[in-house]
Protein backbone atom coordinates (compact mmCIF):
# COMPACT_ATOMS: atom_id res chain seq x y z
CA UNK A 1 0.00 0.00 0.00
CA UNK A 2 2.87 2.33 0.79
CA UNK A 3 4.52 1.62 -2.58
CA UNK A 4 1.19 2.24 -4.31
CA UNK A 5 0.82 5.61 -2.62
CA UNK A 6 4.42 6.52 -3.48
CA UNK A 7 3.85 5.63 -7.14
CA UNK A 8 0.56 7.56 -7.26
CA UNK A 9 2.13 10.76 -5.96
CA UNK A 10 5.19 10.33 -8.19
CA UNK A 11 3.00 9.88 -11.28
CA UNK A 12 0.93 12.92 -10.26
CA UNK A 13 4.07 14.97 -9.78
CA UNK A 14 5.60 13.98 -13.14
CA UNK A 15 2.52 13.94 -15.40
CA UNK A 16 0.08 16.09 -13.32
CA UNK A 17 -3.19 14.97 -11.75
CA UNK A 18 -5.36 15.87 -14.76
CA UNK A 19 -8.06 13.39 -15.73
CA UNK A 20 -7.39 11.48 -18.93
CA UNK A 21 -9.22 8.91 -20.99
CA UNK A 22 -8.08 5.54 -22.28
CA UNK A 23 -9.35 4.36 -25.68
CA UNK A 24 -11.74 1.39 -25.60
CA UNK A 25 -11.03 -1.77 -27.57
CA UNK A 26 -14.27 -1.43 -29.54
CA UNK A 27 -16.23 1.67 -30.48
CA UNK A 28 -17.73 2.81 -27.18
CA UNK A 29 -21.09 3.41 -28.88
CA UNK A 30 -21.38 -0.05 -30.46
CA UNK A 31 -24.00 -2.20 -28.77
CA UNK A 32 -25.98 -5.31 -29.48
CA UNK A 33 -29.43 -6.13 -28.18
CA UNK A 34 -30.69 -9.26 -26.45
CA UNK A 35 -34.45 -9.18 -25.75
CA UNK A 36 -34.54 -5.43 -25.19
CA UNK A 37 -31.30 -5.26 -23.17
CA UNK A 38 -28.45 -3.33 -24.81
CA UNK A 39 -24.96 -4.63 -24.06
CA UNK A 40 -21.80 -2.94 -25.26
CA UNK A 41 -19.13 -4.90 -27.10
CA UNK A 42 -16.58 -3.51 -24.64
CA UNK A 43 -18.37 -5.04 -21.66
CA UNK A 44 -18.73 -8.39 -23.44
CA UNK A 45 -15.02 -8.37 -24.34
CA UNK A 46 -14.14 -7.59 -20.71
CA UNK A 47 -16.37 -10.42 -19.48
CA UNK A 48 -14.83 -12.89 -21.96
CA UNK A 49 -11.27 -11.89 -20.99
CA UNK A 50 -12.04 -12.13 -17.26
CA UNK A 51 -13.68 -15.56 -17.58
CA UNK A 52 -10.78 -16.83 -19.70
CA UNK A 53 -8.26 -15.46 -17.17
CA UNK A 54 -10.05 -17.12 -14.26
CA UNK A 55 -10.18 -20.48 -16.04
CA UNK A 56 -6.50 -20.26 -17.04
CA UNK A 57 -5.45 -19.31 -13.50
CA UNK A 58 -7.48 -22.15 -12.00
CA UNK A 59 -6.02 -24.66 -14.46
CA UNK A 60 -2.51 -23.37 -13.81
CA UNK A 61 -2.89 -23.64 -10.03
CA UNK A 62 -4.51 -27.10 -10.07
CA UNK A 63 -2.96 -28.86 -13.09
CA UNK A 64 0.71 -27.86 -13.19
CA UNK A 65 3.65 -28.73 -10.97
CA UNK A 66 4.48 -25.06 -10.51
CA UNK A 67 0.89 -24.33 -9.52
CA UNK A 68 1.11 -27.10 -6.93
CA UNK A 69 4.39 -25.62 -5.71
CA UNK A 70 2.70 -22.23 -5.37
CA UNK A 71 -0.16 -23.73 -3.36
CA UNK A 72 2.26 -25.69 -1.16
CA UNK A 73 4.35 -22.59 -0.51
CA UNK A 74 1.23 -20.61 0.37
CA UNK A 75 0.12 -23.37 2.76
CA UNK A 76 3.44 -23.83 4.58
CA UNK A 77 6.65 -22.24 3.35
CA UNK A 78 8.94 -24.26 5.65
CA UNK A 79 7.41 -27.59 4.61
CA UNK A 80 7.61 -26.60 0.95
CA UNK A 81 11.29 -25.74 1.37
CA UNK A 82 11.92 -29.12 3.03
CA UNK A 83 10.22 -30.84 0.09
CA UNK A 84 12.75 -29.22 -2.27
CA UNK A 85 10.60 -26.40 -3.60
CA UNK A 86 12.55 -23.26 -4.43
CA UNK A 87 10.31 -20.93 -2.46
CA UNK A 88 12.16 -17.79 -3.61
CA UNK A 89 11.39 -18.63 -7.23
CA UNK A 90 7.79 -19.44 -6.33
CA UNK A 91 7.38 -16.12 -4.52
CA UNK A 92 8.92 -14.19 -7.43
CA UNK A 93 6.61 -15.88 -9.95
CA UNK A 94 3.62 -15.32 -7.64
CA UNK A 95 4.37 -11.60 -7.49
CA UNK A 96 4.81 -11.54 -11.27
CA UNK A 97 1.42 -13.24 -11.72
CA UNK A 98 -0.22 -10.83 -9.28
CA UNK A 99 1.32 -7.86 -11.09
CA UNK A 100 0.22 -9.17 -14.48
CA UNK A 101 -3.34 -9.74 -13.27
CA UNK A 102 -3.39 -6.27 -11.70
CA UNK A 103 -2.16 -4.78 -14.96
CA UNK A 104 -4.82 -6.70 -16.88
CA UNK A 105 -7.48 -5.39 -14.50
CA UNK A 106 -6.22 -1.84 -14.99
CA UNK A 107 -6.26 -2.14 -18.78
CA UNK A 108 -9.77 -3.61 -18.74
CA UNK A 109 -11.11 -0.97 -16.34
CA UNK A 110 -9.34 2.05 -17.80
CA UNK A 111 -11.76 2.61 -20.72
CA UNK A 112 -14.68 2.51 -18.26
CA UNK A 113 -13.27 5.22 -15.96
CA UNK A 114 -11.40 8.50 -16.10
CA UNK A 115 -7.69 7.99 -15.51
CA UNK A 116 -5.87 9.84 -12.75
CA UNK A 117 -2.98 8.70 -10.56
CA UNK A 118 -5.12 7.11 -7.83
CA UNK A 119 -7.91 5.67 -10.01
CA UNK A 120 -7.14 2.08 -8.97
CA UNK A 121 -7.39 2.80 -5.22
CA UNK A 122 -11.17 2.35 -5.22
CA UNK A 123 -10.84 -0.86 -7.23
CA UNK A 124 -8.16 -2.11 -4.84
CA UNK A 125 -10.39 -1.47 -1.83
CA UNK A 126 -13.39 -3.14 -3.50
CA UNK A 127 -11.23 -6.14 -4.41
CA UNK A 128 -10.02 -6.42 -0.83
CA UNK A 129 -13.59 -6.20 0.46
CA UNK A 130 -14.75 -8.83 -2.06
CA UNK A 131 -11.93 -11.16 -0.99
CA UNK A 132 -12.83 -10.75 2.69
CA UNK A 133 -16.49 -11.44 1.94
CA UNK A 134 -15.72 -14.47 -0.22
CA UNK A 135 -12.94 -15.89 1.91
CA UNK A 136 -9.17 -15.60 1.75
CA UNK A 137 -7.36 -18.38 -0.07
CA UNK A 138 -10.28 -19.29 -2.30
CA UNK A 139 -10.45 -18.14 -5.92
CA UNK A 140 -14.13 -19.04 -6.08
CA UNK A 141 -14.71 -17.18 -2.83
CA UNK A 142 -13.15 -14.02 -4.25
CA UNK A 143 -15.32 -14.33 -7.37
CA UNK A 144 -18.45 -14.92 -5.29
CA UNK A 145 -17.55 -12.02 -3.00
CA UNK A 146 -17.10 -9.72 -6.00
CA UNK A 147 -20.43 -10.74 -7.50
CA UNK A 148 -22.26 -10.38 -4.18
CA UNK A 149 -20.69 -6.98 -3.51
CA UNK A 150 -21.37 -5.73 -7.05
CA UNK A 151 -25.00 -6.84 -7.12
CA UNK A 152 -25.79 -5.53 -3.64
CA UNK A 153 -24.08 -2.19 -4.33
CA UNK A 154 -26.00 -1.82 -7.59
CA UNK A 155 -29.29 -2.56 -5.86
CA UNK A 156 -28.40 -0.09 -3.10
CA UNK A 157 -27.57 2.56 -5.70
CA UNK A 158 -30.90 2.08 -7.46
CA UNK A 159 -33.16 1.86 -4.41
CA UNK A 160 -31.37 4.01 -1.82
CA UNK A 161 -28.49 6.25 -2.90
CA UNK A 162 -25.03 6.02 -4.45
CA UNK A 163 -23.60 7.95 -1.50
CA UNK A 164 -23.82 4.90 0.76
CA UNK A 165 -21.88 2.46 -1.45
CA UNK A 166 -18.63 2.60 0.55
CA UNK A 167 -20.41 2.54 3.89
CA UNK A 168 -22.44 -0.44 2.70
CA UNK A 169 -19.33 -2.33 1.52
CA UNK A 170 -17.58 -2.02 4.87
CA UNK A 171 -20.79 -2.74 6.78
CA UNK A 172 -21.14 -5.92 4.75
CA UNK A 173 -17.56 -6.89 5.66
CA UNK A 174 -18.31 -6.40 9.35
CA UNK A 175 -21.52 -8.42 9.05
CA UNK A 176 -19.86 -11.30 7.17
CA UNK A 177 -16.88 -11.40 9.55
CA UNK A 178 -19.12 -11.38 12.61
CA UNK A 179 -21.20 -14.27 11.26
CA UNK A 180 -18.45 -16.31 9.57
CA UNK A 181 -14.86 -15.03 10.04
CA UNK A 182 -13.54 -17.23 7.21
CA UNK A 183 -15.86 -15.68 4.60
CA UNK A 184 -18.53 -17.28 2.46
CA UNK A 185 -16.19 -19.93 0.99
CA UNK A 186 -13.32 -20.58 3.42
CA UNK A 187 -9.86 -21.72 2.35
CA UNK A 188 -9.52 -25.47 2.08
CA UNK A 189 -6.71 -26.94 4.13
CA UNK A 190 -5.08 -29.97 2.63
CA UNK A 191 -4.02 -32.73 4.96
CA UNK A 192 -2.90 -36.27 4.54
CA UNK A 193 -3.07 -38.77 7.36
CA UNK A 194 -0.06 -40.99 7.79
Amino acid sequence: LGVLMFLEYTVGWIWTDDDRTFPPVFNEYSFFEIKGVFISYNNMAILAIVITSIICLQLFLTRTKFGLAMRCTAEDMDAAQMMGINYKKVLAVSWAFASALGGLAAVLLAPQLLLYPSFMMGVLIKGFVATIIGGFGSIYGAILGGVVLGVLESLLSVYVSTQFKSIFAFSLVILILSINPTGLIPERKFSREV
